[in-house]
């Protein structure tokens, strides 16, 4: 019992408890503040408060994360990112990330094939790309992989209004490329 409650701060949805002089803050809904009661400069057992605690954040954290995804589709990291700022257990986080998981709301591979072929779409670099993967807490090795599959679309999505553009200007292509013979004549059909 070495733990001891050094600050308790309480709003209109529940509290805050910070433990050894900020070593680790917890989120107390309204429900859990009434049901147990704690007192600045309390000794605690943190095991105990933890096991006591993580049934009660469990829903809650949950609830919080459906609605984010209701938003947007996110990462695991992300989403393991807002609930610890929220100041849930890393318990709690790992239990609702893994229900998300087995129930098939998040999927780290599908969201960042998807997150990175929108971020090619706005002509963002392949470096840019990963680097904003890494942001929303996908790994390299996925990121690399997603990166790339990425701009391979975007390459076969803006090849033919490139070539659109560029014989609406009276461009010719050079000898050999791919529009330079057959490509013309279905350009121009097209934009007429």
């Amino acid at each position: 019992m070495d733990d001891v409650i050094t600050a308790i701060e309480t709003g209109k949805r529940g509290a805050f408890l910070t433990i050894n002089h900020g070593e680790e803050v917890l989120w107390l809904s309204r429900e859990c503040w009434n049901e147990r009661s704690f007192q600045e400069n309390q000794e605690i057992d943190l095991d105990e408060l933890h096991q006591w605690l993580l049934p009660r954040q469990y829903p809650e954290a949950l609830n919080y994360t459906v609605s984010l995804l209701a938003l947007r589709a996110r990462s695991t990291g992300e989403l393991r990112q807002k609930l610890l700022q929220r100041h849930y257990m890393e318990d709690t986080a790992d239990m609702v990330i893994y229900k998300l998981e087995k129930e098939h709301f998040v999927n780290d591979e599908a969201f960042a094939e998807d997150y990175a072929r929108q971020l090619s779409q706005r002509r963002l670099g392949k470096r840019r790309i990963l680097m904003e993967l890494r942001q929303k807490g996908i790994d390299s090795g996925m990121a690399e992989e997603a990166a790339g599959r990425g701009r391979n679309c975007r390459r076969g999505r803006t090849a033919c209004p490139q070539a659109f553009e560029k014989i609406r200007q009276g461009k010719r292509f050079p000898q050999g490329h791919a529009e330079a013979d057959g490509g013309h004549g279905t350009a121009r059909l097209w934009l007429r």
